[in-house]
């Protein structure tokens, strides 16, 4: 949002109250104003007596009480949606009181048994003033912020370099080989295999000369009662079987051709993932620090700790058009050009038994 101010500034574009520095409470509300995408909220707020303040205190309304109105819009649901994501990884991956070159994944580890993201950490290990060793740690270890002392987090502290290192290699070896991803794909949405391409395509030729055939049929049938060689009875018996013949010819296509329009998505699927993994195999050794966390930030959901157990969700950004070029995987599009996104789970045989990923012990906190 500084940014933005800072390009208003330069642009000389000044502020609603005529100043040339936008404040950036202002901005925020601008981003954040779901008015702009074409629907406008009234009691929202209310003010609520506060004695310890000695005035009232503005404070949000339930969401059910809201009463939403539409408005004109000045930009797409699309565009409104990617500013909010874009200002959540913002806030989410501030590099404030961090030290530049580490934490891989900060923002992106999960404790399993609680479901909320690790702090980072460092610590002088013993009486070693010269180095630090770095942790991922539960906040919910704190009773006060776990709710109590019976709801406070057991888990370890997680070793930040081991788990780093880890879940990179493991991201390698699933970006390397994208038929793990299409497999995981399909077993998360359930889908049974599908048939071969060829295989669907002569069962919707015959069906279709079947149809034909039907049709055909009638229209004997119809010149035979006007040749006075059937009965009326005879007829009605005849066209009613050729009618429930067709419906089912029409049925069987329908499901055909909705079966060859999703393998044709598969094969669209299939060919995007490996457009994207080839490009972002060609230069996964080369990259330095600042590449792979905006990689992994790219493609990676989130990471579970359980135990030993170290489980990735991943989201795969597809473009409509899979790019010809050799796009780094250091350039990642901004959400607003990114159209499809796959969330995979990769788990499976994926343990960590490395010792040095845990903390020995939690006294310190």
């Amino acid at each position: 949002m500084r940014q933005v101010v800072r390009h208003l500034y330069e642009d000389g574009i000044s502020s609603p109250d005529g100043k040339g520095l936008w404040p950036v409470a202002t901005i925020a509300h601008l981003l954040r104003n779901p008015a702009y995408a074409g629907t406008a909220a009234w009691y929202r707020y209310e003010y609520v007596p506060a004695p310890e303040l000695k005035r009232s205190r503005k404070v949000r309304r339930p969401r059910e009480d809201w009463v939403e109105v539409p408005v004109p819009a000045i930009v797409s649901t699309e565009t409104f949606s990617a500013a909010q994501a874009i200002t959540h990884d913002n806030s989410r991956y501030s590099p404030r009181n961090t030290t530049p070159g580490t934490f891989l994944l900060r923002g992106l580890v999960v404790c399993g048994p609680c479901g909320v993201h690790l702090f980072c950490d460092q610590k002088n290990p013993g009486n070693n003033k010269g180095t630090k060793t770095r942790y991922y740690g539960c906040p919910n270890h704190d009773p006060i912020k776990a709710g109590g002392p019976e709801r406070r987090c057991q888990e370890r502290l997680v070793r930040a370099d081991e788990l780093d290192a880890f879940v990179f290699e493991q991201l390698k070896a699933v970006l390397l080989r994208p038929q793990l991803l299409l497999e995981a794909e399909a077993a998360i949405a359930g889908k049974d295999a599908l048939p071969d391409d060829e295989l669907l395509a002569a069962q919707l030729e015959r069906t279709a000369r079947r149809l034909d055939a039907a049709n055909a049929e009638r229209c004997r049938l119809a010149d035979l009662y006007q040749a006075g060689l059937v009965s009326l009875s005879e007829l009605q018996r005849r066209a009613k079987e050729i009618t429930a013949r067709r419906e089912r010819l029409e049925s069987e296509r329908t499901e055909l051709q909705a079966r060859h329009q999703e393998l044709a998505g598969a094969n669209q699927l299939r060919r995007r993932i490996a457009n994207f993994a080839a490009r972002i195999a060609d230069g996964l050794e080369q990259l330095d620090f600042d590449q792979r966390q905006r990689l992994v930030r790219l493609v990676v959901e989130d990471v579970r700790v359980t135990g030993w157990q170290v489980e990735l969700r991943l989201k795969l950004p597809l473009d409509d058009e899979p790019p010809d070029g050799g796009s780094r995987p250091d350039a990642p599009k901004s959400p607003a050009s990114t159209t499809t996104t796959r969330h995979l789970r990769w788990s499976r045989d994926r343990v960590s038994s490395h010792d040095g990923l845990r903390s020995t012990y939690l006294a310190s906190l």
